[in-house]
């Protein structure tokens, strides 16, 4: 799954962040902490909210 996340002000340049995992779910609670991507815990210490907008199955061809 790839997912879409959208911050309520801008951080520097950036208002989102895209990412991909096999738990949605268990992803969101691990930004929410501020883990499992740099970027996340920058915008968690900045005090800025975000939400999930869109997400996305994919199918990988190997």
């Amino acid at each position: 799954m790839v997912y879409l996340i959208c911050f309520s002000r801008l951080y520097q340049h950036v208002r989102h962040y895209a990412g991909s995992t096999t738990n949605l779910t268990g992803r969101m609670k691990v930004h929410s902490r501020g883990q499992g991507a740099r970027l996340m815990a920058v915008i968690k210490d900045a005090g800025i909210a975000w939400q999930l907008v869109s997400a996305w199955k994919v199918h990988i061809l190997i």
